[in-house]
């Protein structure tokens, strides 16, 4: 009975939310109630329903009569959306007075677009290649499905490194990245060839389960991301924030070749860099920034299928990605938020199969040697060299046994503190991260106390003035001592009825915010270097970009200028 009603009670809170989230979508964005008033592509419409009637029919046919489906591959579903971006083009320019699109002109955007694509792709093979590396020398208990999507958040995160300390020396160049990038992608050149020929050649396991619910929501999240990265093809960002701040970044670091002093730590307009630093496009940046769009949909799909069908998995990516704000952020604003999103959810992802996945050390230090042997490609080579395993195996023997066991701990915790690398407010992910941890291994009263603690923490540190938030906090003064002592009480209490379990808890804790503090720390260091002082303002938004006003200066200043 209770669980019948925790059910009901879910279903009517999830609809009751949901219409208000349409009600103060639709009040606060009135142009889409125009947009509906004067739609005018009607034909356009039902062109994609026909296409996308034909593609589910297809599709159910060959599942009835067991066709090959060879043919359905990532080359294939490419074309697929050219296709589409060729008929959104054409319909446009039909629509545009007095401007007719040639067939050259259709060509030389299809080339522009091309060209984009094919900038990114490298990049992001790039990052899948260092991230393979990583998971080669320290692999995570993961299941086969996710490793991929994690491989390139993995290396997103180490490319942005070696960013980072190439722009201490003045080298963020084309002539220092691009030998690397090539470095990387011929070192395990096997492994190079597997990803290519997986994401482009290999056809895609279509389940028995998919009917046209899903070909339906593929195929319109298809057109939102072929309208999405059309809109990208452009000399210049749109959006105030891009303009000064998250795509004016890239475009500093690629006039100086280095870091840029000031501001907040900025791992994903570091990465974004690339665009200007090794390509020399802009609209190269923009595509890189809606790569984190595209891999969060990736990622969301992944932790979907955790507990959906491919079909209602796709239909809830649709749902995701056909939010207003989350277009606006993928292609008119091009911040760094879709980036940020990207990498917390796989931390969801790295969490959701910690949880299921429980091992201990003995088992996980057997298991590492036992994977010590090479890996084999589709085509039958060996894809790991030599080199690396022997890495791995110095890992596997000298790495502290509380870390091998605790691996996807350890990586939560760097996935978290690069995700702070990309905005502090990732801060309160971290946090978010304790408290999860310990409700779900110590249950309620762990969770309260955990909490109660990381709230205090927060008020004694004056994070909240961060956001000029503590001005509307009241008596947070004894609040803080409060919360403080409640916390304190509560996990001294569970120290004395589960000592194990308590030790564990702050074994695992431990262990997560020391990794969190390993990506952190060289923005922490540039930072310190610039201003010279270890203050919390300081050391989080460095050396200030502009100078700072004295009225009295600039009133003395005036009178000395007027009075000569």
């Amino acid at each position: 009975m209770l669980e019948r009603l925790t059910k009901i009670t879910s279903i009517v809170f999830s609809l009751l939310w949901t219409v208000v989230i349409f009600v103060e979508y639709w009040h606060y964005n009135l142009y889409y109630e125009k947009a509906f008033q004067n739609f005018q592509y009607a034909n356009l419409f039902v062109i994609f329903l026909l296409i996308g009637v034909t593609i589910s029919w297809g599709l159910t046919q060959a599942k009835r009569k067991k066709w090959s489906l060879r043919w359905v591959n990532g080359l294939s579903i490419f074309l697929l959306l050219l296709l589409l971006d060729s008929l959104t083009i054409t319909a446009f320019y039909s629509k545009m007075s007095g401007i007719h699109l040639s067939a050259k002109g259709l060509f030389l955007h299809l080339g522009h677009l091309v060209g984009v694509v094919v900038c990114v792709y490298l990049v992001a093979l790039v990052c899948r290649i260092v991230g393979y590396v990583f998971t080669t020398i320290f692999p995570p208990q993961i299941t086969s499905q996710d490793m991929p999507i994690i491989e390139v958040a993995l290396g997103i995160m180490f490319v942005t490194f070696a960013l980072f300390f190439l722009g201490i020396f003045h080298l963020l160049n084309v002539f220092a990245i691009a030998p690397l990038f090539a470095f990387i992608l011929f070192f395990n050149w096997r492994k190079t060839r597997q990803v290519v020929y997986e994401t482009l050649f290999q056809p895609i396991r279509i389940s028995n389960r998919f009917n046209a619910l899903g070909a339906f929501s593929f195929l319109f999240l298809a057109l939102f991301l072929v309208f999405d990265f059309t809109q990208l093809l452009r000399p210049f960002p749109l959006g105030t924030d891009s303009i000064n701040l998250y795509v004016n970044l890239p475009s500093l670091i690629a006039q100086y070749g280095s870091l840029v002093d000031g501001n907040q730590p900025y791992n994903w307009s570091l990465f974004m860099s690339l665009g200007l630093v090794l390509f020399g496009r802009v609209d190269v940046v923009l595509a890189l920034s809606f790569l984190g769009s595209f891999l969060s949909l990736v990622a969301l799909y992944r932790l979907s299928r955790k507990w959906l069908d491919v079909n209602h998995a796709a239909f809830c990516l649709l749902l995701y990605f056909s939010v207003p704000m989350v277009n606006f952020l993928s292609h008119m604003d091009m911040k760094i938020d879709m980036g940020l999103l990207y990498i917390t959810l796989c931390i969801l992802l790295l969490l959701v199969n910690w949880f299921s996945s429980p091992i201990t050390s003995k088992q996980s230090l057997s298991n590492s040697s036992k994977n010590n042997k090479r890996q084999t490609s589709k085509f039958g080579h060996t894809t790991t060299s030599d080199f690396i395993l022997k890495i791995k195996t110095f890992f596997s023997n000298h790495l502290p046994p509380a870390i091998i066991e605790n691996r996807l701990i350890a990586l939560i915790g760097v996935f978290a503190g690069f995700a702070f690398g990309i905005k502090l407010t990732a801060l309160f992910l971290f946090f978010a991260l304790i408290t999860t941890i310990w409700y779900a291994k110590g249950g309620l009263g762990a969770f309260l106390g955990s909490f109660f603690l990381v709230m205090a923490v927060i008020f004694l540190l004056q994070l909240d003035e961060q956001s000029h938030l503590r001005a509307f906090h009241q008596n947070v003064a004894l609040l803080q001592w409060t919360l403080l002592l409640m916390g304190l009480g509560i996990l001294a209490y569970m120290a004395l009825k589960r000592k194990k379990l308590f030790i564990r808890l702050i074994q695992i804790s431990t262990i997560l915010g020391l990794f969190f503090l390993l990506p952190v720390l060289p923005w922490l260091g540039k930072n310190f270097v610039e201003t010279q002082t270890i203050s919390v303002e300081a050391l989080l938004n460095g050396k200030q970009a502009t100078p700072r006003l004295n009225f009295n200066e600039l009133e003395s200043k005036w009178e000395e200028v007027y009075k000569k």
